[in-house]
């Protein structure tokens, strides 16, 4: 019989990975943090485009290095608690058993939250529509409270 582990056979192979992963993370976020203390003001710059202009220099590569660290993390994670779900009954380990185990309730979770959000949708722009509904002008703009600076002029046409 094997010995049971938190990863199980699976940990072998990323169990490296996100030690590697954590501490690169935990180094640029100090980075992050010390660079920051030296680093002058930044005033944000927009491009002709409209995008707006990156952190230049190391706080810029510390910032970048602390986002992507981190995405990968998180990847690495989600890889504990999905690719389990294929593997054979006990090779899985702990945490893999515990996503085979717990996968009925995180559907009907996702179920009942993709419920809930179609009879209530949250968001401001259903209500912006929703409150224009009957109008002839309706825009993003309502969502924002700028109507009449960015849609000035813009008609709906209901028979487009």
């Amino acid at each position: 019989m094997e010995a049971l582990t938190w990863t199980g056979s699976l940990g072998s192979y990323l169990n490296p990975i996100f030690m590697i992963l954590v501490g690169l993370l935990v180094i640029a976020l100090i980075a992050q943090l010390v660079l920051g203390f030296f680093a002058p003001a930044q005033t944000l710059q927009a491009n002709p485009d409209g995008t707006i202009a990156a952190t230049q220099g190391p706080l810029g590569m510390a910032e970048t290095g602390v986002k992507w660290l981190f995405l990968g993390t998180l990847i690495v994670v989600v890889a504990y608690i999905v690719v389990p779900l294929v593997l054979p009954y006990g090779a899985a380990g702990i945490i893999g058993e515990m996503s085979k185990r717990f996968l009925p309730v995180w559907i009907a979770l996702i179920a009942f939250c993709c419920v809930d959000l179609l009879q209530a949708p949250p968001w401001p722009l259903w209500q912006a529509f929703r409150q224009h509904h009957r109008h002839d002008r309706f825009c993003a703009g309502d969502v924002l409270g700028v109507h009449g600076a960015v849609c000035r002029g813009f008609r709906h046409d209901p028979d487009a």
